[in-house]
């Protein structure tokens, strides 16, 4: 028996299957089906209590793996079904949007530390340390780093970049790793950028006259010496010198991962803007240094009482965060399409 010290993230035990496979409503559902699992105490917990008022339920045991390597072996057909944490499968529905959550199996639980009974100077600690106001805000800044932008999830958008990863990335491909090396940046992360711009299409455009694969503004094409924002080669050249500019205005005393985001964020709405957003959340004793802090207030440049107060006004701060969610959505899933599938055959 374990001490456990205070939660610091809610989750729940979900059945996840595959679009196409098996329908699967209930419990009952699962007469003729096993659910493969790892090893976790906390999983064989559950399956064994749920056999209690389900005494058809089964399940196979794959000690060797980890709980994304099973929801990797759901989405290539090798099992049927398998159970897994809610935050868990909210990481990977980004990388497998087949996936499907059929439902909760369980009530929510809360992740903990723990520790055995009889050290209690330990249990004392991990108590203190996690009731301090600095600890809730790191908790709070790595939640939302971590699971942030995964709030939204579409499924149509992502096997459609999925496909597009195969069919349209390989043309362009040499020229976002070039432009990354020169100016110092993570192609994959330039390719996401641009994908997020012009869904990889070098002759976009938009209602407010942005133009090509990266998405251009007249002036912003002029100050990277762009002449034709129609070119796709020297279109990503140019937006990828912009997101590096953009990337050393923000300073070195702003660390990685943070000065990236605020530079995506400010690639989407202005260089100024962002800056409003950072002396907002000064002003409201937010981290203005992190993007946890400024995603919080970007929104607030919306309302009409912060946005009058700052010295570039208005702006859509909502759609700012959605953008920078998107990119890291469609970065980590570029950073996993390739990855080799597992195929392992099972019964039935």
């Amino acid at each position: 028996m374990l001490a456990q010290g205070p939660g610091y993230l809610e989750v729940t035990q979900q059945l996840v299957g595959r679009r196409g496979g098996p329908e699967i409503n209930t419990l009952g559902d699962l007469r003729d089906i096993a659910v493969w699992t790892t090893s976790s105490s906390s999983r064989i917990g559950l399956l064994h209590d749920l056999k209690q008022t389900h005494p058809d339920l089964t399940w196979q045991t794959l000690k060797d793996y980890s709980a994304e390597e099973l929801l990797q072996m759901v989405w290539s057909r090798s099992v049927p079904v398998t159970v897994v944490e809610s935050n868990v499968i909210r990481m990977n529905r980004r990388y497998f949007p087949e996936l499907l959550v059929h439902f909760d199996m369980g009530e929510p639980q809360w992740l903990a530390w723990a520790t055995t009974p009889q050290n209690r100077q330990l249990l004392r600690a991990m108590n203190t340390w996690f009731s301090s106001k600095e600890v809730k805000e790191k908790i709070r800044g790595l939640t939302d780093h971590y699971y942030g932008h995964l709030e939204e999830f579409d499924y149509v958008d992502l096997a459609r970049y999925r496909r597009r990863i195969n069919s349209r990335l390989p043309k362009y491909r040499t020229w976002f790793e070039e432009a990354a090396a020169e100016f110092g940046l993570d192609w994959q992360l330039v390719a996401a950028l641009a994908y997020q711009e012009s869904h990889w299409n070098p002759k976009a455009k938009s209602y407010t006259g942005v133009r090509g694969m990266m998405m251009l503004t007249l002036e912003t094409a002029k100050a990277m010496g762009l002449k034709n924002r129609l070119e796709a080669k020297k279109s990503i050249f140019a937006g990828t010198r912009y997101l590096a500019r953009l990337t050393q205005m923000i300073g070195e005393n702003v660390p990685e991962p943070d000065r990236t985001l605020m530079a995506l964020a400010a690639y989407n709405i202005g260089f100024g803007h962002l800056q409003d957003a950072r002396e907002l959340a000064r002003r409201l004793d937010k981290q203005a240094d992190s993007w946890h802090g400024v995603r919080s207030v970007l929104p607030l440049l919306q309302q009409k009482k912060f946005y009058r107060t700052v010295t570039h006004g208005y702006a859509r701060g909502s759609e700012a965060v959605q953008y920078v969610d998107r990119i890291r959505t469609y970065h980590t899933v570029l950073n996993t399409a390739l990855v080799p599938e597992i195929y392992i055959g099972y019964g039935g």
